[in-house]
């Protein structure tokens, strides 16, 4: 069964993810946090609920860590996202935590639920019951998740406050410079 070799492969790769994220520098703050959890654990509970069941006893235990694996790696993804906000609204927060940029961390938080809902399809088809389409929709959300995740690392995550404003000073210059074309 290379079900299982392919599961344990996956939550390697979710498992660098979680370790990126998390090395995001995120701000933690309990309205963002109790409602985060909250929600990951119900829709991991009822998840839970209706798989178990189906799945044979020797897989119980690698799905639940996979699981796991996906609920932290999206409840961190949606405190990046929270961060990039803050940071984007707030510049006395800038010098205290490297610069996630809103882009990336909503493209971040947006591939990481993509990640979810393509996890869940592969899971319903494989142990609950067959889903129409559901190669298709697996690779499709799949590659999408993926793409969104690595657009999220394009922007310079950890480029200076400083470095940053120095260029955006010098690209309005440019502009300004470019408009003025009179002598």
């Amino acid at each position: 069964n290379f079900f299982l070799y392919g599961l344990v492969f996956f939550l390697i790769g979710h498992l660098f993810y979680v370790k990126a994220f998390y090395n995001s520098n995120i701000i933690f703050r309990k309205e963002v946090v109790i409602p985060c959890l909250i929600s990951i654990s119900i829709y991991c509970g009822i998840f839970m609920y209706y798989l178990l069941p189906v799945v044979s006893i020797g897989m119980i235990g690698p799905v639940a860590i996979y699981a796991l694996t996906i609920a932290v790696m999206v409840f961190l993804a949606i405190n990046r996202c929270y961060t990039s906000y803050i940071i984007a609204n707030d510049p006395a927060i800038c010098s205290e935590h490297e610069l996630i940029t809103l882009n990336s961390g909503i493209c971040c938080c947006i591939g990481a639920f993509i990640f979810l809902c393509s996890d869940t399809i592969l899971a319903i088809n494989n142990f609950y019951a067959p889903v129409n389409g559901a190669s298709v929709s697996i690779m499709v959300t799949y590659y999408l998740a993926q793409m969104l995740v690595a657009a999220s690392c394009h922007e310079e995550p950890h480029a200076s406050i400083a470095a940053l404003l120095e260029y955006e000073d010098r690209d309005m210059d440019a502009d300004s410079s470019i408009l003025n074309l009179n002598p």
